[in-house]
């Protein structure tokens, strides 16, 4: 059993079981079993369940799954020993069904956190679609970037953007969720236009685990961010309301990286900073977003997130046409077809996280032209993704 659990699962188990199986043999050997100790082994089993937080809900499930069954059978073992139950039995028993209970809190919790929506994203960005579902093979990259070693693109959505990376790179989804920490960090301090913060603190915001690769992946994403230009063709002036083209700005104009100390100071574009205090961006769950299985699920997540924001007065099926959504999502196949099916996947995978009541592809004649979905009740829900002021209309 133990090479089919993941090294955070195993890391838990291995450190807090032998502790928590002790502590329930001893409640069962001096007869105390009520309703108050139950409560205190509910009570420990939470605030270890608590340390699988950041574990995704698909490992959760599946290993639920693997040790309930490896339970089901120690069982029918048992049974079929006409009473001759070893200690060592008796003791597997208990400790996997002390593995089966941590790992439904663990769920539990995760299904609860899914529901939170407190992580801000500026809706121009997501609206300019900034952020790659995935990127040209390596060999396009290459031919894309000038002699200088730069990228620039015209991205053409649902609004226009201009983009240019120093670095030579795409913003990946893995930067959303780095700007998207920063967003809640700002929020959380106060919404100062610089400001400071260690990579833990980021970290734990994007709630992902604390270990040495996330580390290195948050100072690339800072480096990639601060080295980003941009033009929003169609950008809502919060001062006005009126949609106008930017100038060619950094998002963030100053970033000290500091990777030894895993620090960092920031400052936030004027362009950005008075978007996010004149309350304009949205909310969304960050636990479902890293959830979600793949990068073209968590930009369509977004995105829909703000368009329903942008039209909570339309009910019933909302229709987006095909192309300018795989522009808008940043969707690099080879084909058509491939492009269509990673949207087809998202959509799938948003309805079974209860974010779309319906969502399908649809072709005219033989070629696939729209979208069509419904959000869940649940995001009807007022104040699930209300964020600021709501000044798109």
């Amino acid at each position: 059993m133990g090479e089919k659990l993941s090294y955070k699962i195993r890391k838990v188990f291995e450190d807090h079981i032998p502790t928590l199986l002790n502590e329930k043999t001893l409640l069962s050997e001096s007869g105390s079993v009520n309703n108050e100790s139950k409560k205190q082994l509910e009570k420990s089993i939470e605030v270890i369940a608590l340390k699988l937080r950041y574990t995704n809900m698909r490992e959760l499930n599946k290993m639920d799954s693997v040790l309930s069954n490896e339970l089901l059978d120690i069982v029918k073992e048992k049974y079929s020993s006409n009473g001759n139950i070893t200690v060592e039995m008796q003791r597997k028993e208990e400790e996997i069904e002390l593995q089966v209970d941590i790992l439904k809190k663990a769920i539990e919790l995760k299904k609860d956190y899914q529901k939170k929506y407190a992580h801000p994203v500026e809706r121009n960005i997501i609206e300019h679609g900034l952020f790659e579902s995935s990127l040209p093979t390596n060999s396009t990259m290459a031919r894309l970037r000038t002699p200088e070693g730069i990228i620039e693109r015209h991205k053409n959505g649902f609004r226009r953007l201009y983009y240019r990376n120093d670095n030579g790179n795409y913003l990946s989804v893995f930067d959303s969720r780095a700007l998207i920490g920063m967003m809640k960090i700002w929020k959380d301090k106060g919404e100062n236009k610089v400001f400071e913060f260690d990579f833990k603190e980021l970290l734990n915001a994007i709630e992902v685990e604390l270990d040495g690769a996330n580390y290195r992946m948050i100072a690339n994403s800072l480096d990639n961010l601060a080295r980003t230009q941009i033009i929003m063709e169609e950008y809502l002036d919060p001062r006005t309301q009126k949609r106008t083209k930017t100038k060619i700005h950094h998002p963030i104009p100053n970033a000290e990286i500091d990777r030894i100390n895993n620090r960092a100071k920031v400052e936030f574009n004027s362009i950005l900073q008075d978007s996010l205090k004149a309350g304009n961006y949205i909310n969304i769950s960050m636990s479902l977003f890293n959830d979600l299985a793949n990068d073209t699920s968590k930009n369509l997540y977004m995105f829909i997130i703000n368009y329903i924001q942008t039209k909570r007065d339309v009910e019933g099926e909302r229709v987006l046409d095909i192309e300018p959504l795989i522009e808008q999502l940043g969707i690099h196949a080879s084909t058509k077809t491939k492009k269509v099916n990673l949207i087809k996947d998202a959509l799938e995978e948003l309805k079974s996280y209860e974010i779309l009541k319906t969502g399908e592809v649809v072709k005219v004649g033989r070629f696939y032209k729209y979208v069509r979905f419904e959000e869940s009740p649940f995001l009807r829900t007022p104040n699930v993704i209300i964020g600021g002021n709501q000044l798109f209309i």
